[in-house]
């Protein structure tokens, strides 16, 4: 099994998966933090200076995050510009400044470097509870619907999952799931009409 992002040599999501359940089975759950990481505008980067310069823009920003976790703590390029992060959660502001300086590191290094662009970062967090049992899966898509918050609201550059967060989620699925069972119904309601038809031209040409 891959456990390592060819490109940045980060660890990709197989790989956080492991570390990430290994410590929570280790740990108190409550000290940590799920982040969801990516770059405003990345396709933009691509597709006006070429996929080359897109893939040293990622190779930045996993050096950026090598340095910025500390032990027992992970990151991984999950797809394209997203990476993911286990971080200990020792408060909201404390996290929160962590994220913002991963944010400056990546705006100094455009500058640094002279890109003809800027780089801005997003983040969505999700706090690991400590009543609750871990799941990477569940704990990402949390922290991905909240960076996805942060991406559509403007509010902050980081922005933390919570209960409104979890009740809208939870409305958008119940929405989905009833959206596709009047789809079906609807299909099964019309082949149902195209197979009656069928049957009556059969019986006239008989």
């Amino acid at each position: 099994m891959c456990i390592r992002d060819r490109l940045t040599g980060a660890g990709n999501l197989n790989q956080f998966r492991m570390d990430a359940e290994k410590v929570m089975e280790e740990k108190t759950r409550g000290e940590y933090a799920v982040v969801s990481a990516d770059i405003e505008q990345f396709k933009a980067i691509n597709d006006a200076f070429g996929f080359t310069e897109g893939d040293e823009v990622l190779r930045s920003l996993a050096a950026v995050l090598e340095r910025s976790v500390t032990e027992e703590e992970y990151y991984a390029r999950v797809s394209a510009d997203r990476f993911v992060l286990l971080l200990r959660y020792g408060g909201w502001e404390e996290l929160a400044a962590r994220t913002a300086s991963i944010g400056r590191e990546m705006e100094e290094w455009a500058e640094n470097t002279k890109r003809p662009y800027s780089i801005s970062m997003i983040f969505g967090v999700y706090i690991v509870q400590d009543a609750e049992k871990f799941e990477t899966s569940l704990a990402m898509d949390f922290a991905n619907y909240a960076r996805w918050h942060a991406k559509t609201t403007r509010a902050a550059q980081t922005v933390l999952y919570d209960e409104t967060m979890r009740r809208e989620e939870l409305r958008q699925r119940h929405l989905s799931a009833v959206s596709y069972t009047h789809l079906r119904a609807h299909e099964t309601g019309r082949n149902l009409v195209c197979r009656l038809l069928l049957e009556k031209k059969k019986k006239k040409k008989q």
